[in-house]
């Protein structure tokens, strides 16, 4: 899978990818307009020029990637290369959270469950991720079974949760839909490979702009 670069890193010297903006035009989805553009380029920088010229054409980074969702990369490696590079360029988790949560057909808890590891790993406490959530109207069950889903263990998810006011019963609710949801994973996985996605330090907003 080559690698999709989003906005402000890109280079302005980049050429842009013809025909895309046409294509939105004549009433073609973002979707059907980024694999179009995608079968139609060749070379290392592709993506990184549809990524431009959609942004160009007037389409936010959240549609963005739901267009690479689409193209068939998982969606929660989509939010979590986006929140790891928005991390890493010191975006506010609430930021953060507010544009995973708007992210086209992105459910609830896989957009947590995306910022969730990538915050883990840029040393974002789960405390502020489940308050992000709340802001982003993501509600409790829903923020538990993310996190959980992260690989937070479950000591930490309860107490996390107890420390931002989450009653008892509502992560209890949040650890079985995870459960559920690993349950459901497992039996369904026959191999499958992950494709990696490269946001290059892309700053995602709310609103879908994009910022250096």
């Amino acid at each position: 899978m080559r690698k999709l670069l989003l906005g402000a890193l890109l280079s302005a010297s980049l050429p842009a990818f013809a025909g895309i903006a046409d294509d939105l035009n004549s009433g073609m989805s973002v979707s059907e307009a980024y694999q179009n553009a995608s079968a139609a380029c060749s070379g290392d920088d592709c993506d990184a020029k549809i990524a431009q010229e959609m942004l160009e054409a007037g389409v936010s980074a959240e549609m963005i990637m739901a267009a690479v969702i689409d193209s068939g990369v998982p969606a929660v490696q989509v939010i979590q290369a986006a929140a790891d590079a928005a991390f890493k360029a010191g975006v506010d988790v609430n930021d953060v959270m507010a544009a995973a949560a708007n992210v086209p057909g992105v459910q609830p808890a896989v957009a947590v469950q995306g910022v969730t590891q990538a915050a883990v790993s840029n040393n974002v406490p789960v405390a502020q991720v489940m308050v992000a959530a709340n802001n982003a109207n993501i509600n409790s069950v829903q923020t538990v079974a993310g996190v959980s889903q992260a690989g937070v263990s479950q000591a930490v998810v309860e107490s996390s949760a107890s420390s931002v006011g989450i009653p008892a019963n509502q992560v209890n609710a949040g650890l079985q839909v995870a459960d559920n949801s690993s349950s459901s994973n497992n039996s369904s996985n026959t191999g499958s490979t992950n494709s990696g996605v490269d946001f290059g330090g892309n700053i995602i907003t709310p609103g879908g702009d994009s910022q250096a």
